[in-house]
Order: structure tokens, then C-alpha cells, then sequence
């Protein structure tokens, strides 16, 4: 396991706070919904991706050229900065980033032998908490973001400090500044995971917090609305669920909340206006158990809705964010 000096850690997290409070994807332009197949059987050389616009509410084909950094030609400086039309996401084994102006896709590498690390974003900086490292067969505590300005010959994933216990296919999210990672599998002992422990960035130390309500369960999303966490979906021992609960931080109590239209586990999940959008994922282990539909949740009504047209290509497992088009 990695070490990192604690004063590089406190600059690190200190800046990706800074990018945090002042990102805000709606204010550069027309907001979209990005989605990704997960390829988690390496067949695909390039990722299948639709997007969907909110305004009109119709999804279309995202089909440039696969590239990676090292391939570029363009100056250092204007490829590794962000652009305010660029996505990144994570797929099974790379991160991808996406270009709608240009357009674009780039690929990078995941740290080595990685599987199963919760993805969530650190304002403009994605993370991944907690996986499985498929050659030395350990279960992970780390905690990793990528770092773009880090020369390509070197290694782009920086070390926040590690969590209290190792996760395989967790949930993460941040809120005020603090990240929570919720449940996941442990595959020491294969039982699936209910405690919740969460990152104070100015202690630079991880605490427990009260443990999910209905028992522990993987390959969910956990999304923050309002000042409190909404934990959804997933699987737990060969059952698909449909439970949701909400996590009130001040109170440090979980409340069951309406369920979801169906089981379903391996989705992606955004936030926009207040809503939760979850869209594709699987409900079971046959074919017909993928799904492309978008659905929406209002914490404040509490209650979900079916928006049509699903998906015109991608079903089952899918990872998605926001973005801003043209």
C-alpha cells in the first residue's frame, strides 16, 4: 500500500475543494447527460456512448475517434486541462474522457490491476474509492484521484488518505466538502457491506457514521440533494434491490425512502435541478435483464417517474455524468 506525505495530501484535497465550490457544469453552457457502456469484458476498442438532452429529450449517438494522451500532438498545456465541454468517465478497466466540441475520446489507465473502485467526483477531479487489485487478489482501501498535470511518463493517480476498511463495487459521494463511501462487497470474508464511513478533509482523518438500514449491498449509487445522501439500488447475496434511503448528516439517521420502479444494480446516476436521474443498468443475470431506460427521482416529492425515449443503443451496465454541449 502506498504512502503519501500528509502535507501533500492537505495541498491536494485543498484544491480539489477549491474546484469543488466554484464548479458549475450548468453555468458553461447547455447541460447534457452522458452515458457509457461499462465494458467489463474488454471486447469493445471503442466505447459505445449516447447523450441525452434535457431540452429537446432526445439521445444521440457520441461516435469520434478513440485516442490516448501519448498519441496527442497537440502542447502540453492544451490537452491537459480540462475543457468546459469534456466529460470524464469510468469504465471498467480505463478513464474516459470526452470532448463534445471537438469532438473526442481519450483514454487513460486506471492504477495498476484496479477492479471495482467506487467512482465519485471531487468537483472537477474524479476519484475512485476503495476495488480490488486483480494481481495481488487485495481487497483496497485506497483512495485515488487523477491528475492530469502529472507528466505523461509518470504516474497520474495522487493518494488521499486510505479508508478504515477495504470495498469492492462501495459507493462514494461527496457533500459539504466531505466525501462519503457507503456499503460494498468484502471479499475476505464475502459478506456485503452496511457501514458507511466518511473523509473529513481538515482532520485529514476518516470516521463511522450510523450503518445503512436494510443491510449491506454493492454495485448501488449514493448521490447528495438538498444536504442529505440518497442510496439506491444494487445487490446483495444473488438478490437485485429496489431500496432506497435517505442519510440526514445533522441527525446521523437513514430513512426508508419509496422504492424504485425495479431492481436494478450497476446503473449510472446524476444529479440536476434537486432530481436524481438513473439511467440503464441490470435487474438480473439473463439478457433481456439489461435495461436503457432513464428514469428520475424527486427527493422532495419522493417519488420516481419513467422519461421516454429510453437509450436508442446502450442497455445493462452504463456509467454517465454531466456535461455541457455547444
Amino acid at each position: 500500500m502506498r504512502c503519501f506525505n500528509s502535507v501533500i495530501n492537505v495541498v491536494l484535497i485543498g484544491t480539489i475543494l477549491l474546484s469543488f465550490q466554484s464548479n458549475s457544469i450548468a453555468g458553461a453552457g447547455r447541460t447534457v447527460l452522458v452515458v457509457s457502456q461499462v465494458d467489463d469484458q474488454g471486447d469493445l476498442l471503442t466505447p459505445v456512448v449516447e447523450v441525452y438532452d434535457f431540452l429537446s429529450r432526445t439521445w444521440r449517438i457520441f461516435e469520434p475517434p478513440l485516442s490516448s494522451k501519448k498519441d496527442s500532438n497537440l502542447p502540453k498545456s492544451n490537452t491537459d486541462k480540462r475543457k468546459k465541454h469534456a466529460a470524464r468517465l469510468i469504465n471498467e478497466d480505463s478513464l474516459l474522457e470526452f470532448d463534445l466540441a471537438v469532438p473526442s475520446i481519450k483514454k487513460e489507465s486506471l492504477p495498476p490491476n484496479l477492479e471495482g473502485g467506487a467512482p465519485f467526483y471531487y468537483g472537477d477531479t474524479l476519484c475512485l474509492a476503495g476495488g480490488y487489485n486483480t494481481n495481488d487478489s487485495l481487497l483496497l482501501k485506497d483512495v485515488d484521484c487523477w491528475n492530469p498535470l502529472q507528466d505523461s511518463n509518470s504516474e497520474n493517480w495522487v493518494g488521499l488518505p486510505p479508508m478504515s476498511y477495504g470495498r469492492y463495487k462501495a459507493a462514494a459521494v461527496v457533500l459539504d466538502g466531505k466525501l462519503y463511501v457507503a456499503g460494498g462487497y468484502n471479499t475476505n470474508t464475502h459478506q456485503f457491506m452496511d457501514s458507511v464511513e466518511v473523509f473529513d478533509d481538515v482532520s485529514q482523518q476518516w470516521y463511522s457514521v450510523s450503518p445503512l438500514l436494510k443491510g449491506g449491498r454493492a454495485g448501488h449509487k449514493i448521490e447528495a440533494v438538498g444536504g442529505k445522501l440518497y442510496v439506491m439500488g444494487g445487490w446483495r447475496k444473488f438478490k437485485f434491490l429496489d431500496e432506497v434511503e435517505e442519510y440526514d448528516p445533522l441527525l446521523d439517521k437513514w430513512t426508508i425512502k419509496a422504492k424504485m420502479p425495479g431492481p436494478l444494480a450497476y446503473f449510472g446516476s446524476v444529479v440536476k435541478n434537486g432530481q436524481v436521474y438513473v439511467v440503464g443498468g441490470i435487474s438480473g443475470f439473463r439478457n433481456t435483464d439489461e435495461t436503457g431506460q432513464l428514469r428520475v427521482y424527486s427527493p422532495s416529492r419522493d417519488a420516481w417517474a419513467n422519461i421516454q425515449p429510453p437509450m436508442s443503443v446502450l442497455k445493462g451496465k452504463v456509467s454517465a455524468v454531466l456535461a455541457s454541449d455547444l
